[in-house]
């Protein structure tokens, strides 16, 4: 899955590892937050940052992700989101322009945090962009 593909929908990325004690404690939130969305233009991504496959794999087995999931295998997406704390996550409106940004264990299942991607998800697409081009992000 690429971000480019992506363009259209709200997403949230949310940059984790498997290790940390905060992601782990809010997996299961953000799966409830992805059934809840899941079937809207919002898209759950979580990325993480250069762990193995299996390892990844188990962590999702044990808290019951079903979202997608990717491995920053090399540090070039967390790097190009000035990724500094995990977690860390960014949502990312249709046009593929970052519009919020959080770090550490945060609440994006508050009513604020609720009213925005649903405001977002909503709002009529505006004319998507090729992530990078004309100082977009993605």
């Amino acid at each position: 899955m690429w971000l480019s593909d992506l363009l259209g929908k709200v997403v949230l990325l949310n940059f984790e590892a498997t290790w940390c004690p905060s992601c782990r404690a809010r997996a299961p939130k953000l799966e409830q937050l992805h059934q809840r969305l899941k079937g809207q233009d919002f898209v759950l991504l979580s990325v993480h940052l250069q762990e193995r496959t299996s390892t990844v794999k188990a962590f999702r087995q044990e808290h019951g992700m079903s979202f997608p999931a990717v491995i920053d295998a090399d540090g070039k997406v967390s790097e190009r989101y000035r990724v500094q704390f995990i977690p860390s996550t960014s949502l990312i409106d249709r046009a593929g322009m970052m519009v919020g940004r959080t770090l550490g264990a945060n609440a994006w299942d508050s009513d604020e945090a609720k009213e925005l991607k649903l405001s977002l998800i909503n709002d009529p697409p505006r004319e998507a962009t090729r992530p990078g081009a004309g100082g977009k992000q993605s």
